[in-house]
């Protein structure tokens, strides 16, 4: 009888404040939450401290913590919130210059249909040795590229490749 159903929530179990440092990797698809992706790496549990997506790090980390990003293709519109200032996300190149030969492979932000590849909203965030690039390379305005809000005073943009898009 739905006019007497009542449902009751209790608190998360297992309640851990946001890590300081996350830990993202394409490979990581599939793995089942609360396992170790990568063993002996600096990452220990998966959607606490590691994630298969660049958006899930960014929601995870806490405020002004940094989300590193290991080589791979990530096929989503990154947003740094408002809220979320001081943010560094660090890709494989950070501190090499886009025409450097020796750049690693790369961690392409490709995004994911219409919008922004990455927008950045929060207040001196670091972007550090990534690549955002037009998925297609077709420059159909479907994803373009990078923006800066208004809220996004202090940004650092370093050491990133930026391709494709419509300019």
């Amino acid at each position: 009888d739905a006019a007497n159903t009542e449902v009751i929530f209790s608190p998360a179990l297992n309640q851990q404040a946001a890590p300081a440092i996350v830990y993202v990797d394409d490979d990581w698809t599939g793995t089942a939450l609360g396992a170790d992706p990568d063993g002996v790496g600096p990452a220990t549990t998966f959607g606490v401290d590691a994630f298969a997506v660049i958006q899930d790090g960014i929601n995870a980390v806490t405020i002004g913590g940094q989300v590193i990003v290991y080589a791979g293709d990530y096929f989503e519109n990154v947003e740094v919130p408002a809220a979320q200032n001081g943010l560094t996300i660090t890709g494989p190149n950070a501190g090499l210059a886009g025409d450097d030969v020796g750049r690693d492979p790369e961690a392409f932000i490709r995004g994911a249909g219409s919008g922004f590849a990455l927008t950045i909203l929060g207040a001196n965030t670091i972007v550090d040795g990534m690549a955002i690039v037009d998925d297609d390379g077709s420059e159909n305005g479907e994803s373009i590229g990078v923006a800066l809000g208004a809220q996004g005073s202090g940004t650092e943009f370093r050491n990133n490749l930026v391709s494709g898009f419509i300019t």
